[in-house]
């Protein structure tokens, strides 16, 4: 766990409320810097109103901030609260929540033919994974904000490198498919140095191929079948991707 490095309280006011800040910074972490935590604090009721958390991951920023209002400890009885969860509650259904089994979580399993998928090009063309057999594919689930996602891309582009017209390694990304997300893919090609093409899916492939996380990475034969998956980043995942490519480039 990280120490903290420093602790800065600060008096203002917010609302027309006396507040104090506490600001928490933490040590960086390699490519996690700035981290900073700021708890605001009702000077008059000694409650915590709202909580900020801000980081920077290699050269993005992300944020998050929590606001805290209507505290009431204890100002209801059980019966009251019972009718008051019946009454939010009552065009909804309410199950208990179950963690998902391994078997839930587990990628498609090897030796399996693999789904069908479409989509476009980041450049505009059309896209078939179909269209790609007689080579092996690389098939690589990624998002722009997924820090993995970027630690695995410099493991991607050597190997379509090192294979460049004896197999396929495409990007599939259904989250920055947006204006807003295309618009960033320039100057993240550029600082991540990816150097395989992206194509844009859809959520409902991402389901059909069984992603519970990013990146989830599938080799694919020159028949389309699955042989290989792997979840997450490793620095060991490229030995096991090269082997497996060379041992399927001679069947």
């Amino acid at each position: 766990m990280s120490t903290i490095k420093r602790t800065m309280f600060l008096t203002s006011s917010l609302r027309s409320k006396k507040i104090t800040a506490v600001k928490i910074k933490l040590p960086d972490d390699g490519d996690l810097t700035n981290s900073v935590y700021t708890y605001i604090i009702d000077e008059k009721s000694n409650e915590i109103v709202k909580i900020t958390a801000q980081n920077t991951l290699i050269d993005q920023v992300q944020y998050n901030e929590w606001l805290i209002a209507d505290l009431n400890f204890s100002g209801l009885s059980k019966a009251d609260l019972k009718n008051e969860v019946s009454e939010l509650t009552k065009n909804y259904s309410v199950t208990d929540f179950s963690p998902p089994s391994p078997e839930d979580l587990a990628p498609i399993a090897e030796n399996t033919l693999a789904p069908r998928l479409t989509g476009d090009f980041y450049t505009g063309e059309k896209f078939n994974l179909e269209n790609y057999k007689g080579k092996p594919v690389i098939l690589d689930f990624w998002y722009i904000a997924c820090y993995p996602c970027q630690k695995s891309i410099p493991q991607l582009s050597k190997l379509a490198k090192k294979y460049q017209n004896r197999i396929h390694v495409i990007g599939a990304n259904a989250t920055d498919a947006s204006d807003i997300g295309k618009a960033k893919i320039p100057a993240f090609i550029k600082r991540t140095k990816m150097d395989y093409p992206i194509v844009f899916v859809s959520r409902e492939a991402v389901k059909e191929f069984r992603v519970s996380a990013f990146p989830t990475l599938y080799l694919i034969d020159k028949n389309g079948m699955v042989r290989k998956s792997l979840v997450g980043f490793s620095e060991d995942a490229e030995p096991v991707l090269d082997a497996t490519i060379e041992k399927m480039l001679m069947e």
